[in-house]
């Protein structure tokens, strides 16, 4: 019995939900998606995903995001971090001093 065992690629976390509104119906909730959507279609803005969310105290709360494909994440510098290196030009042995 072989299994193939497939590996998805890692995606990256994209740019956090933007919370709209809270609903009552879930019926509310799809036609503020739908407001959404047609708002974004008359601004350009196509790139955009929405999302329903139920929340223990049973409204719905709608959110939005620009979709991770279309924005770019700045790449951090790893340079930050000085605290406790030390001076790489100076040598080990200081030859001065043992004069």
């Amino acid at each position: 019995m072989s299994e193939e065992i497939q590996q998805n690629p890692t995606q990256k976390p994209g740019p956090k939900w933007t919370q709209d509104r809270s609903y009552d119906s879930y019926q509310d909730a799809t036609t503020r998606v739908t407001e959404l959507n047609k708002m974004w279609e008359e601004k350009g803005q196509q790139n955009m995903q929405t999302k329903i969310r139920r929340r223990s105290s049973g409204c719905f709360l709608v959110k939005f995001r620009k979709d991770p494909i279309f924005t770019e994440q700045e790449k951090k510098n790893g340079n930050n971090s000085r605290k406790n290196k030390r001076n790489p030009k100076a040598g080990k042995f200081d030859a001065q001093a043992s004069i």
